[in-house]
């Protein structure tokens, strides 16, 4: 039986949502929830952080797929390009996310940490000299993709003046 991710999530985001009601109930902190909420929702900085991470996200993918869509169609039309569907997505967004993150809360070390883990994954793939092409077209990919979450970081940095 196949379960859709989105009823899954959906699902499991309902029991989070009881199991906080009944916390709230409980405990009598409705009002204090409600203040909280009110002033999260009231922050110029939560929605400045909430739009850096939809730019990080699907618009940053987009944006890569367009700036590099020449050499992956030559790598397709080469059969060098071989790997999951949309796993090159996936990766990027999730280490845009990460590396805006570590530039939030000021780790930047984290940063290279992650470009080291990068690269000792991606040694198997990168070290033959067959796949050349194949080399350079993941290595512009990670490059935009470092360069963009670095440049939101910043911008965030330097518009909510953290």
């Amino acid at each position: 039986m196949k379960i859709n991710i989105w009823i899954f999530l959906a699902d499991q985001l309902l029991h989070l949502v009881i199991i906080v009601f009944v916390w709230l109930a409980y405990s009598g902190q409705f009002q204090l929830f409600n203040h909280s909420v009110t002033a999260l929702i009231n922050s110029p900085k939560f929605w400045w952080l909430f739009l850096m991470f939809i730019l990080l996200s699907a618009p940053s993918s987009i944006l890569i797929g367009k700036l590099t869509q020449k050499w992956s169609n030559e790598l397709e039309a080469t059969g060098l390009y071989k790997g999951l569907e949309n796993a090159g997505k996936w990766i990027g967004t999730m280490e845009r996310l990460l590396i805006f993150t570590f530039i939030v809360i000021n780790e930047f070390s984290a940063i290279g940490f992650l470009i080291a883990a990068k690269s000792i994954f991606r040694f198997g793939d990168l070290k033959n000299a067959l796949d050349h092409k194949k080399t350079e077209y993941i290595i512009i990919g990670t490059f935009l993709s470092f360069s963009i979450a670095i440049a939101i970081g910043l911008f965030y940095k330097t518009i909510v003046k953290i």
